[in-house]
Order: structure tokens, then C-alpha cells, then sequence
């Protein structure tokens, strides 16, 4: 009996131990996500216009970041410590530029990047949950390797509808040393590659799946259906100072028309160059 007794002290204090040893893992590889976290505001620029070319060389886009844009900052009264900047997108059509949109990006002073909305001919719109809010390009604390989502209404020249969007953004790698395969083919140093999936639900269009959607893309984006939106995937590289350099669509799932996508479309399905651009200047 007292054999007995003695081995389940032993065993008790075992998984005890045990426990302990597991709340501590928790907790230290809490402390390492957060660690590792980046500063994603360092990775744009102050002022810059960057073009961009596919993989043969055709000319593209052209992004024009900034980050204070005091008009936007009117259009869009984000009450939260930090600044508004904007990211304008042209792309080329017939060999000339034809501005899209240009979305607002605000800078938090919590280290925060979320696009609030955009501007385009037409109209604006405008991303909402209770207050002012946005995709997230990165959370309060930084961009680490944790996925952080965010679920909005969308207000398109004030009206809601039945519009809602989200965003799902994580780090997937930070790259010492990064060369351009294509474009200006330069060298970056600490270059931070990002995935973000983007998607939009109305009661009024149908939900697409892709069940043939392979395990992994070929940039280790892996195919993830959010419930109820049509979701995009959208990689990007990152350098310091400069913005982006590289940028890749890695799954479409729904028909768009204006930005050329096909049912089950991007990198991941149908392969080849011409879902990625490179920075050329």
C-alpha cells in the first residue's frame, strides 16, 4: 500500500511538471512571436514613386507612396495616434498610366499599418467596425508570423449595403539578403515577405471555392478559404526605405474583371510570370 502511495506522489508530481513545462513553452514562444515581430512602417517610404514590370520587362504599375497625405487624413478621420499617409495605384494600359484608386494608410504610433478605405473616380469607401477601421498590413505591435485578422463593413460614398470585407495578414519570412530575380535585379538587405488574404461578401454574389488547390503555392502561401467571402491572396516583398519590390498574386478565387482575374486564378493555379511584377526603378 505504501508502494502504492508512492507512486502516485511520483506520478502526480510528474504532471505537475509536465504542466508546468508546457505553460512555460506557451508562454516563451508567446514571447518569441512577439520578439520577432517587425516594425513594418520602417519598410515604407517617405516620399517615393516606384514602376514595376513583369518578368519579360513590359511595364506594369506604378505605386506612389507617401506617408502623410494631409487630404486623406480629411477624407478619413481615423481617430488614433499616428499619421495618414496614401498609396496610389496606376496601372499601364495601352502603354499609358491610368490611375485606380488611392488607398490611405495609416501609421500608428503602436507600430500599426491598416488601410483604411480607398479613392477612387466615383466614389470613396470606407471600412468600418463600430469605428474607423482597415485591413491590417500589420497589427498594434508589428507584423510577426501569427495570423491577425480583422472583420469590417464596408461603406461605399457613405452607404453599407450588405458589403463586408476582411483582411488576414502574417509575416511569412524575413530575408537577410534578397536579390530581384527580375526588374532592377538589385540586392536588398533585410527584406520582409508578407502575405495578406483579402476578401468581400455580399448576400449578392455566390461564394467560389477551388477544392483543386494544391497544398502549397510556390511562395509557401498556403490555400485558406475564409467562410462566407471570395478571398484573394496577395504576397508581397518589403525593403526598407523602399517599399515594395516585388509583388505576386498568389490565388484569386472569384471572376474580376478589372484587375484580369478568372475564376480560380494567380500563381497558385495556373503557374507562370504573369501573376508577379518587380520593381524597376
Amino acid at each position: 500500500m505504501l508502494g502504492y502511495r508512492h507512486n502516485s506522489y511520483v506520478m502526480l508530481i510528474c504532471w505537475v511538471v509536465v504542466g508546468v513545462m508546457k505553460n512555460l513553452l506557451i508562454i516563451l514562444m508567446l514571447f518569441s512571436a512577439s520578439a520577432q515581430a517587425v516594425n513594418l512602417q520602417d519598410y515604407f517610404p517617405d516620399n517615393r514613386v516606384n514602376y514595376y514590370a513583369n518578368a519579360q520587362g513590359g511595364l506594369t504599375a506604378r505605386f506612389s507612396f507617401t506617408k502623410n497625405n494631409p487630404d486623406m487624413r480629411k477624407k478619413f478621420p481615423f481617430k488614433k495616434k499616428g499619421t495618414v499617409g496614401s498609396w496610389a495605384k496606376a496601372y499601364n494600359v495601352g502603354g499609358a498610366y491610368q490611375h485606380v484608386v488611392t488607398q490611405p494608410l495609416f501609421f500608428g504610433t503602436n507600430r500599426s499599418v491598416i488601410e483604411l478605405g480607398g479613392v477612387k473616380e466615383g466614389g470613396q469607401t470606407t471600412y468600418k467596425s463600430g469605428g474607423y477601421t482597415g485591413l491590417y498590413w500589420s497589427a498594434p505591435g508589428g507584423i510577426d508570423y501569427n495570423f491577425k485578422t480583422k472583420v469590417m463593413d464596408v461603406y461605399v460614398n457613405g452607404n453599407h449595403g450588405d458589403l463586408r470585407a476582411y483582411s488576414r495578414t502574417r509575416l511569412v519570412e524575413l530575408l537577410p539578403s534578397f536579390t530581384l530575380e527580375a526588374g532592377n535585379k538589385q540586392t536588398y538587405q533585410n527584406v520582409a515577405h508578407m502575405v495578406m488574404y483579402h476578401g468581400t461578401a455580399t448576400a449578392a454574389k455566390k461564394v467560389v471555392r477551388c477544392w483543386n488547390a494544391p497544398v502549397l503555392s510556390a511562395g509557401y502561401v498556403p490555400y485558406i478559404p475564409m467562410k462566407g467571402y471570395n478571398s484573394i491572396a496577395i504576397e508581397l516583398w518589403l525593403a526598407p526605405g523602399v517599399g515594395i519590390i516585388k509583388h505576386r498574386i498568389a490565388f484569386a478565387e472569384s471572376p474580376d474583371g478589372r484587375h484580369g482575374f478568372s475564376r480560380c486564378s494567380g500563381n497558385m493555379f495556373t503557374g507562370g510570370d504573369s501573376w508577379t511584377d518587380y520593381l524597376v526603378n
